[in-house]
């Protein structure tokens, strides 16, 4: 995955602060795109931590690719998420309309985007399907973990 110096805005005292982002090549971010465009539009939403940069710039590369290929991509930040799993982690959890998630698996496999499926169980308990402020139990849900 290649890794470029992203550049935030102004820190204190009119310093910039640079981080380290992970982000997706142009070569990911294209074969991502194409794959899903062979599935027609979809429903996304991707979750990082409330306040961390560097998640949420990766994110953002991932969300463009979604759009490339058509997806409607929605982005929250979550206040705490107990899994400490690195990379980009897809959610499954055990209610009535669980995602299918084999189109966004194989997309990031073909693009060689490490991910792993984790099982959260209730998802009423998970925090990102709160009624009024998440997202529907049948969208996909995308979670940003720390570098590996």
């Amino acid at each position: 995955m290649g890794r470029r110096p992203q550049q935030s805005g102004p820190a204190l005292q009119g310093q910039i602060i640079t981080i380290n982002a992970r982000q997706l090549t142009e070569h990911q971010d294209r074969q991502i795109s194409e794959f899903l465009q062979n599935f027609g539009t979809s429903e996304l939403a991707i979750f990082t931590p409330d306040g961390d940069a560097e998640r949420s710039l990766y994110a953002g590369s991932l969300e463009h690719a979604f759009q490339l290929a058509g997806w409607h991509v929605r982005r929250f930040a979550i206040d705490r998420f107990e899994r400490r799993e690195p990379g980009v982690l897809l959610i499954r959890h055990s209610g009535r309309d669980t995602p299918d998630l084999r189109a966004i698996k194989q997309a990031l496999l073909t693009a060689e985007v490490p991910h792993r499926e984790i099982h959260i169980g209730d998802p009423a308990k998970a925090g990102f399907y709160k009624r009024g402020r998440g997202v529907e139990t049948s969208v996909p849900v995308i979670f940003i973990g720390p570098a590996a």
